[in-house]
Formats: C-alpha cells, structure tokens, sequence
C-alpha cells in the first residue's frame, strides 16, 4: 500500500492540492495556519475561530 500511496500523495503535495481532516485534533486555529483558507474552500467551520 506505500509503494502506491506515497507516489500519490507526493505528487499532490507538489501541485499543492490538500485535503482537510477536520477530525484531527490539530485541526484549528491554533495549530493550522491555513484554518481560514480552508473554512474558505471548503466551507464548514474550524475550531476555534473567534470572530463568531
């Protein structure tokens, strides 16, 4: 499964594609500086966003 997973995920990360895990405990205003961008794109809310 790595030996055909890296490749993809490599190449996304070139092209600057990404994918959200909203199920992360990092995945907040306080750990992620792309929290923003990403409520952005696409949609849904992030933790931690104090301008509510």
């Amino acid at each position: 499964m790595t030996e055909k997973l890296y490749p993809l995920v490599a190449e996304a990360m070139r092209e600057g594609i990404y994918l959200p895990n909203r199920s992360s405990n990092l995945c907040s205003y306080k750990h992620c500086a792309f929290a923003a961008t990403c409520e952005a794109e696409f949609g849904g809310r992030v933790k931690g966003n104090d301008e509510e």
